[in-house]
């Protein structure tokens, strides 16, 4: 004889019970192992086991997004970081050899007794060299849209440029405005979160040269 209707009291299924054999019930859908209960006609809980798989299932998909994220994405943010890096460096590079070509077709047209002024040359060297380095320091700070990883990427970099003193930017981002100090910065840095995406605002001093860092949340 069969009762139909029965709920499991592991997952609440509605499942049909052969009353004959109640020995060693399961319910077809979490696999609990239940009991049929003549008087209250009703099943009774022996062993749950869905519930426990469910739970370490959410544990395991925990992991796999904290893996994803150890393994996959910061690496891929770093070697973003990199490749920028490697970028800039060929920048002052190419700087460079465009300053050697200049005074080497200046030296083959006219050479000194042309009256090339040497003091001149070697403005132009400064000039281009100058020029070289304010993009490639420009170019190390993300602006408009941007993942917070990238953001924290810059603002360690704003720390470390002040603490040598070689660069002074200031940091702006909620009541947090236009500071220098790098423990607030800090304080900016460690409430981003790397999975959000911001809007970054860039201002420059008098000779073009980023001294302001302006952060504001999209969410």
């Amino acid at each position: 004889m069969k009762i139909n209707n029965l709920k499991c009291p592991n997952c609440s299924s509605s499942l049909n019970v052969d009353i004959e054999d109640t020995n060693n019930l399961k319910c077809e859908y979490c696999g609990s192992t239940l009991k049929y209960v003549p008087d209250k006609e009703e099943l009774e809980l022996i062993r749950a086991q869905a519930l426990k798989a469910e739970s370490n299932a959410k544990e395991m998909n925990a992991k796999t997004i904290n893996d994803v994220v150890n393994n996959i994405a910061k690496p891929l943010a770093k070697s973003y970081i990199a490749l920028r890096i490697v970028g800039l460096v060929l920048v002052v590079i190419i700087f460079a050899v465009i300053a050697g070509v200049i005074i080497t077709q200046e030296n083959k047209q006219g050479g000194s007794s042309n009256g090339i002024d040497i003091t001149e040359q070697k403005d132009k060297i400064n000039d281009l060299y100058n020029e070289g380095k304010k993009e490639s320091f420009n170019n190390t700070f993300n602006k408009g849209e941007t993942p917070g990883a990238f953001i924290k990427d810059d603002l360690d970099d704003i720390i470390d440029y002040l603490n040598q003193g070689t660069y002074k930017v200031s940091v702006t981002y909620k009541n947090i405005v236009e500071s220098t100090d790098v423990n607030e910065i800090k304080t900016v840095r460690n409430s981003i979160n790397e999975f959000n995406d911001y809007d970054v605002t860039l201002k420059y001093d008098d000779k073009g040269f980023v001294n302001q860092y302006i952060i504001e949340d999209l969410s």
